[in-house]
């Protein structure tokens, strides 16, 4: 089949081959390298959500270690305990 094309056509065909493998090439390392910058901008939200959560709690955790220092130093506690 091939030598029945002239020379200029097994040019063509050689450069359109060598373009689409380039292509291909490029589509697949696009796509491999957008799927990791996703992965890694859904890595740093979710970091970024614990570490709000993180200090939500601390907060909350704080705030209850002062109602219970405030509600161990009143009067009306002591009081209630004797």
């Amino acid at each position: 089949m091939l030598n029945r094309v002239s020379i200029v056509g097994k040019l063509v065909l050689l450069v359109l081959f060598s373009v689409l493998a380039t292509a291909i090439g490029i589509g697949v390392t696009s796509t491999n390298e957008s799927g990791k910058a996703l992965e890694q901008s859904r890595a740093d939200a979710l970091t970024g959500i614990v570490q709000s959560r993180e200090t939500a709690l601390e907060q909350y955790l704080e705030s209850i270690e002062q109602d219970l220092l405030t509600l161990s130093s009143s009067d009306m506690t002591i009081d209630a305990l004797n």
